[in-house]
């Protein structure tokens, strides 16, 4: 991108009064209290909602229908969801598939067994050494956005993947959405579509298939963020329960773009999704089918807080 594509691209942001956040390297002691992802408290929250909060219920319905209608995985397929958390989705997906798990954080593991999962490893991909014939499908959920080098996480993903093997990821979008969410949750960064397709491809996957999520509720977002500004509360409120009417509305608005991934992808939301894959080995990389990168390329931190020209006029029409 140009310098001048850049200063567009600040101004289009000033305009729409989009603040961005500050990034800066997290030191040694910052990374280590980090390790384990989130807040200890945090993972009690997820255990007790996952199964019923509007938000965890609707993504689990739209990841099972990319498995079943874009992965066309069949039933026993081997699956490993990396940082599986307390073990909601790794529980949905068991259902069909040999599903696996792996998260660094030993009482995430234990709310794991608590749900009557054993297959799960408490340590990081450094624990699991490449198996034969490998998994069918790697899932990483919300993951990536929590360790310092994601481009690292997403590389040893694809060595744990069988030729052809799949990789299901979803990130939260945007960096100037960053929120009391994103510090609670120890998220080192939002992303922005194009640079999470980079992060995949120089990782060694092509990319099928990229898109946003949770458009039809990106407006309210972007509404609630903008009041929090002046509430200043410091509390997330994220895992709040609705009424139980209101609940509903939202699982179902959400729930249903899964209909519309069956085909296509949403110009805008509040996280991405990507489909990738690794290569077959008769596969060349000629013959790969292109998802547009949206002209991002592989950028330093600081170079992140700007968005591309596409970015931006995909964010503003």
């Amino acid at each position: 991108m140009s310098h001048g594509e850049k200063v567009k691209c600040v101004r289009v942001i000033k305009i729409y009064n989009l603040s961005l956040p500050r990034y800066k390297r997290a030191s040694t002691e910052e990374r280590v209290k980090r390790a384990a992802f989130m807040d200890s408290h945090l993972y009690h929250q997820f255990f007790e909602k996952e199964d019923t909060h509007w938000w965890f219920v609707a993504r689990n319905r739209i990841i099972m229908d990319m498995i079943s209608r874009r992965v066309r995985l069949p039933e026993g397929s081997r699956i490993l969801d990396v940082g599986c958390g307390t073990g909601g989705m790794l529980a949905t997906m068991a259902r069909a598939y040999h599903a696996s798990g792996i998260d660094p954080s030993p009482l995430a593991i234990a709310y794991c067994r608590k749900r009557g999962l054993s297959d799960v490893t408490c340590g990081t991909l450094d624990n699991l050494a490449p198996r034969s014939p490998g998994f069918d499908l790697i899932t990483l959920l919300d993951v990536i956005e929590h360790v310092f080098d994601d481009g690292e996480m997403l590389s040893r993903s694809h060595g744990l993947l069988r030729p052809g093997g799949h990789a299901l990821v979803t990130v939260p979008a945007y960096p100037f959405l960053w929120s009391e969410h994103d510090v609670a949750n120890h998220h080192y960064r939002r992303y922005w579509k194009g640079q999470l397709i980079a992060r995949l491809r120089k990782a060694g996957f092509r990319v099928l298939q990229a898109s946003y999520l949770n458009s039809l509720l990106l407006p309210a977002v972007l509404g609630m963020r903008w009041l929090a500004k002046f509430r200043k509360s410091g509390r997330d409120g994220t895992l709040d329960e609705p009424r139980p009417w209101i609940s509903l509305l939202l699982q179902t608005l959400f729930a249903s773009e899964r209909y519309v991934l069956r085909c296509g992808s949403l110009p805008a939301g509040t996280s991405i999704l990507a489909l990738a894959q690794k290569r077959p080995a008769d596969v060349r990389a000629s013959d790969e089918p292109v998802v547009e990168s949206e002209g991002v390329e592989e950028t330093s931190v600081q170079e992140q807080l700007v968005p591309s020209a596409n970015d931006v006029r995909e964010l503003v029409t």
